[in-house]
């Protein structure tokens, strides 16, 4: 039986005999290698959306001048 390269997971043979202890183990190395992939996804999410949460909080409007006019019988507001 040959094992992948990145998470040694069985690669059988014909001639292999094949054990539910195999596809377990290699299910379970599948399954913790998802659960680690998605838990950094969602961090590095959080982490950006916090970054951006400051960045916005940071930014502040100043009101340089208040306008209003009147054109064809509309009224507008700046």
């Amino acid at each position: 039986m040959n094992k992948t390269a990145n998470f040694q997971l069985n690669q059988w043979e014909k001639t292999d005999r094949i054990m539910m202890e195999d596809f377990n183990r290699d299910n379970a190395a599948i399954d913790a290698a998802l659960k680690n992939s998605a838990d950094a996804v969602a961090a590095e999410t959080a982490a950006r959306e916090a970054a951006d949460t400051a960045i916005k909080n940071k930014l502040t409007w100043i009101e340089l001048k208040t306008a209003t006019f009147q054109q064809e019988g509309e009224l507008f507001s700046l």
